[in-house]
């Protein structure tokens, strides 16, 4: 379990607001948390990865190698537009547009080689880019998921995607959100981030939790950060 008690933050990482500490998490018994096999290549459109962020991103390889570690934070759009300062040695890799086959690609091409230094994974959001578009295969998506799931190994919070206000797209999101903590809330060191109390009655978000409805509002970056703080607490 990450400490929540122990504090060294990195360099304005998590400062006290009115008095508190921000948490330190422990180093884990092993830095390897990318020790599975890596995923099989998927049909990827480059154009979606720009390339100054290849250049951000190795300033924060280079950075973190030095510090001994980070949380590695990848997603879509939605993770992008997150500050997560207030969670010490945060990295967050969100790219606008992300698809699975996207991350599969930078990952098959050593982009991310501080993983081996990694002290806990943050997957947000995928694979909703994948989803949300006409007719999606969700079986195939699930299983091309799951690769991706079994190359990340140690302390592990999933972000399922979020709902939107568009119904046929919320019925795939829930077919793949099902079987994500069906067939992975057993699974070591692992939370599957809970938000269903960010969507109403009806299974859409609730009014004034998206921008356009899907992008994250203020309120609802607010709750989510909120919830992944939790859960780094416990894996």
């Amino acid at each position: 379990m990450l400490n929540p008690t122990e504090m060294t933050p990195r360099d304005g990482a998590g400062l006290p607001a009115a008095g508190g500490i921000a948490p330190h998490l422990k180093v884990p018994d092993s830095f390897n948390l990318s020790g599975g096999a890596l995923p099989a290549s998927q049909p990827f459109s480059t154009y979606i990865y720009h390339q100054n962020r290849s250049i951000d991103d190795g300033r924060k390889q280079a950075r973190l190698v030095l510090r001994g570690g980070s949380i590695a934070c990848f997603g879509d759009s939605n993770f992008a537009g997150l500050a997560f300062g207030d969670i010490p040695f945060a990295e967050n890799y969100g790219i606008s547009g992300d698809t699975l086959g996207g991350l599969i690609w930078r990952l098959r091409g050593g982009y991310y080689s501080s993983l081996a230094n990694a002290r806990a994974i943050v997957l947000g959001c995928f694979p909703f880019n994948d989803i949300c578009k006409d007719s999606p295969n969700v079986p195939a998506i699930e299983a091309t998921y799951a690769t991706v799931l079994n190359y990340f190994t140690g302390p592990l919070v999933i972000v399922p995607p979020t709902r939107t206000s568009n119904g046929v797209w919320n019925g795939n999101i829930a077919t793949f959100n099902t079987w994500l903590r069906a067939t992975y809330t057993a699974r070591p060191q692992c939370v599957i981030v809970e938000h269903s109390d960010l969507q109403d009655g009806n299974g859409a978000a609730l009014p004034g939790y998206t921008l356009d409805g899907q992008h994250w509002a203020s309120a609802m970056q607010t709750a989510i950060m909120g919830k992944i703080q939790d859960a780094l607490r416990q894996v």
